[in-house]
């Protein structure tokens, strides 16, 4: 219940940052419940259709079925998709840490 929140908002910064946000939001949603873990699937279906690629652990799951199996080129995309989501966070981090009138704890 924790990851609830935190797992569908790292899928909507997934879906933010990659070329079509609107197909990886859709195949965040369409997808993420493939998956065992209730909160995994949204950032991996997010990704998965962010970058085009078919997603697949035999027995387990499928996220993004129509898409590309992966190739080895493919991780420096998948490195890029999530540096740049990092980056989104980082800054909306920031932008509240400079918030005026907040208390340090």
């Amino acid at each position: 219940m924790l990851n609830l929140v935190p797992a569908r908002l790292t899928a909507a910064v997934v879906a933010f940052v990659s070329a079509d946000p609107a197909a990886a939001w859709e195949g965040a949603r369409r997808d993420a419940g493939n998956t065992p873990s209730p909160n995994s699937g949204w950032p991996m279906a997010a990704a998965a259709a962010g970058l085009g690629l078919r997603l697949e652990k035999p027995g387990v799951h499928i996220l993004n079925e129509e898409g590309c199996p992966p190739e080895t080129g493919d991780i420096r995309a998948a490195v890029t998709l999530l540096a740049r989501g990092l980056a989104v966070i980082a800054f909306a981090l920031a932008v509240v840490a400079a918030v005026p009138g907040r208390r340090s704890p």
